[in-house]
């Protein structure tokens, strides 16, 4: 019983350890991006930031198929309230690794608490806080990966495609084009772009631009896939959206059941598809049976809606006196001098409660099923003696 009792403690200190850690210490810089170059010797600082209004007794300790090449002082160090201990790095890298692409080194700040060494009664020090060093090991003669920046825009304006072309290889490209295809909701094409060709040095990025008209395709979202053809060879592909907007709220979504004989929310989803925030958007909600209306009109409060955000509208709906069975509703969106309309089915049902039929229903058969489980034991049972 102590040797329980005295384990639970140990964790709770454990977790307490944990949580006030967390947030008492960090490292800068966070992130560090280095390209692998034979038998190159480099040294950089890390410092490990106290934040906390006490000391913390810490150390840094390196993670990674690549931390062979790097070493740092071991052993923990108090760090005072508000201030940081500087680490140095020493990087040796050997003349050759043999992956190229990008290696991640991690960089863990771990902690103990003060005065007790590397371990709390069996219990681990507590890794707070991570970085990173990024170690990009260069690809033997060509290898390229683009990425693609948009612009989303509005009818009548213009676009621009943003195409960052890296050539991580050791021998530079020579011609580098940046292809941009765009496609309607169907999935057919619409436009196939290119980019004017580049030439990009080894271990360098160039950037090409492609102009984008929205007089060409309208108002919508389209899906893009773009990708770099360089000298015979092809960077994998990029999947984004070209967004055009116009001024126009839509309703993607709404509360499609209710119960009746209560007051309940009625929902609406709505879908701002312009390329601006929308100020003062609001609905007015009528529900109809055969064309008669029934019930209050219901008007839901005014929000602000971001470019191409969705958020709810809501309003109450007293269904008290309404009677169950389908009902179509009317809803208006009312925006910058416009208004959307949009007729959707909503049903009225009654709730599901326990009546005294369907309680005493339920007794009586489950009293049979009960029976008949037994009559089966002895069934079986006579079965057996009888064999």
């Amino acid at each position: 019983m102590v040797r329980q009792f005295t384990f639970i403690l140990e964790i709770f200190i454990f977790l307490l350890v944990s949580f006030s850690f967390a947030s008492a210490i960090g490292i800068s810089p966070s992130k560090l991006e280095l390209t692998f170059e034979p038998n190159h010797h480099e040294e950089f600082i890390i410092n490990l930031i106290n934040s906390a209004g006490r000391p913390l007794n810490a150390t840094l300790q390196l993670g990674g198929d690549l931390a062979q090449y790097m070493k740092s002082e071991d052993g923990f160090f108090v760090i005072p309230p508000y201030q940081s201990k500087a680490y140095i790095i020493t990087i040796d890298f050997p003349s050759v690794i043999r992956k190229p692409g990008e290696h991640i080194v991690t960089v863990n700040a771990v902690q103990a608490p003060i005065n007790t060494g590397e371990e709390i009664r069996g219990i681990g020090a507590v890794i707070s806080i991570e970085g990173k060093i990024v170690i990009r090991v260069p690809y033997t003669g060509k290898y390229a990966e683009t990425t693609l920046t948009l612009q989303d825009i509005n009818e009548g304006e213009q676009s621009t495609a943003t195409f960052s072309i890296v050539n991580y290889g050791l021998d530079p490209i020579q011609n580098a084009m940046g292809i941009l295809q765009i496609y309607d909701a169907t999935g057919a094409l619409l436009d196939s772009l290119s980019t004017p060709q580049v030439y990009i040095p080894a271990q360098t990025t160039e950037t090409a631009l492609i102009s984008l008209d929205s007089n060409r395709y309208g108002a919508g979202i389209f899906p893009v896939i773009a990708f770099a053809e360089y000298d015979g060879d092809t960077t994998e592909q990029i999947t984004k959206e070209l967004r055009i907007g116009t001024l126009f709220v839509n309703v993607t979504d709404y509360t499609k059941e209710v119960y009746t004989k209560s007051l309940v929310p009625f929902q609406i989803q709505v879908h701002n598809r312009w390329n601006n925030q929308i100020d003062h958007l609001s609905a007015d909600i009528r529900f109809l049976k055969e064309g008669v209306l029934v019930g209050d009109l219901l008007k839901t409060p005014s929000i602000s809606l971001p470019a191409w955000e969705q958020l709810p509208l809501s309003a109450l709906w007293d269904t008290r006196l309404i009677d169950t069975g389908t009902y179509d509703a009317e809803i208006t969106l009312y925006y910058n001098e416009k208004t959307t309309v949009v007729t959707v089915p909503v049903t009225v049902k009654n709730k599901f409660t326990f009546t005294t039929t369907l309680i005493l229903t339920i007794i009586i058969i489950s009293m049979l099923l009960i029976d008949i489980i037994v009559w089966l034991v002895h069934h079986f049972k006579n079965h057996e003696k009888e064999d």
